[in-house]
């Protein structure tokens, strides 16, 4: 527009798709626009495909043929807003993004039962701000359901969410309440629709680290699981073969450290997956996976999980494996205003193994 205002045209859309949300200064020239860069499926041998994203790339979350891919985290950018979350799916080719505008961390999105449940992070140095948002089935924009916030006149204390975890129509959140007192007390909800519930409270509560439509798994400490009904009942405690850390089960963007696989659990332990009876809580086998492994995911007996530049996929009846090299250079550290400090995950889903990367 002229300085007076008239004379305007339209020349990006809604932010992300085009613009920036820093201050406008005028321009003392002509310009011109150009069409921001579309997402690209391109067919790849023995019936793979490969989405290329005009943006970084960060978790993603499968279920039946339908991927969720979100962004990484902003860190301390202020000035910037994430990219879109993308739905893909994968029998029509079709890409939809739903806005997460005013989002500087986006964590744990979850695919479950046809809604997209993610933590929507504002937190900076000494405040917290943590949003959980639920994407229903073609809604445009998130439905907030869950809010935690610093608490008033005390800094570094408040609500905050610890974990999200779901499939089949299930989801769970975990959050933590930091007391003036610096004091922890946990509450496990379940979301019923856009409603939360508690299903368990108190420090003794658990990390959220798996979920179905039939059971919840969480940790609590190093060397204990308890698996839950979705009403809270518990089924069955496992004591863990080998120590597991509860800080990796909640770090921002490091994937999954447990999941279910039918009538077991398998969960992330240093160096080895082992997998457990859900039944028995017996430890059935453990694979050696060495260091470093995380992000883990499994389906119809096959587990899936990330050790450096490769992803793997192994059977867990007689440890076959199959890996995925990913080449060329990847992305790491400060990318476009957005910060990718773990560059490759994975989830496996009915329709097949789904992997991202930054390049």
């Amino acid at each position: 527009m002229s300085h007076e205002g008239p004379e305007r045209r339209k020349l990006t859309r809604a932010y992300p798709d085009g613009g920036s949300n820093r201050p406008i200064g005028w321009i003392a020239s002509e310009h011109a626009t150009e069409q921001p860069l579309r997402p690209a499926i391109e067919p790849l041998p023995n019936g793979a495909r490969l989405l290329r994203v005009p943006q970084p790339v960060g978790v993603v979350s499968a279920e039946g043929d339908r991927v969720v891919i979100a962004p990484p985290s902003l860190e301390f950018e202020s000035f910037r807003t994430l990219p879109p979350l993308l739905l893909w799916s994968l029998d029509s080719g079709r890409l939809d993004g739903r806005v997460v505008a005013g989002c500087r961390g986006l964590g744990w999105p979850t695919l479950s039962g046809r809604r997209i449940v993610f933590d929507c992070d504002n937190s900076y140095i000494d405040s917290i701000s943590h949003s959980v948002r639920v994407f229903d089935r073609g809604s445009a924009r998130p439905r907030e359901v869950l809010v935690g916030k610093n608490t008033r006149g005390l800094l570094h204390s408040g609500v905050r969410v610890e974990g999200i975890a779901g499939h089949g129509g299930l989801v769970v959140v975990g959050t933590e309440r930091i007391l003036s007192s610096r004091r922890i007390d946990r509450t496990i909800w379940r979301l019923d629709g856009n409603r939360p519930r508690p299903l368990r409270r108190g420090l003794a509560a658990g990390l959220v680290v798996a979920a179905d439509a039939r059971r919840v798994a969480l940790q609590l400490g190093p060397r204990k699981v308890v698996i839950l009904r979705p009403e809270g009942t518990v089924l069955k405690n496992i004591a863990l073969a080998a120590s597991a850390s509860e800080v990796d089960a909640f770090v921002y963007g490091a994937g999954p450290t447990a999941a279910f696989a039918g009538n077991r659990l398998v969960l992330l332990a240093p160096e080895r997956v082992d997998v457990y009876s859900t039944h028995t809580g017996r430890l059935e086998r453990s694979h050696a996976v060495g260091r470093g492994a995380r992000s883990v995911s499994a389906n119809a007996g096959l587990l899936a999980y990330v050790q450096g530049r490769a992803v793997r996929v192994r059977r867990l009846t007689d440890g076959r494996e199959v890996r995925f090299g990913i080449g060329g250079p990847l992305a790491n550290g400060v990318f476009r205003g957005l910060y990718t400090d773990r560059p490759v995950h994975v989830d496996l889903a009915p329709a097949g193994l789904v992997y991202a990367y930054n390049v």
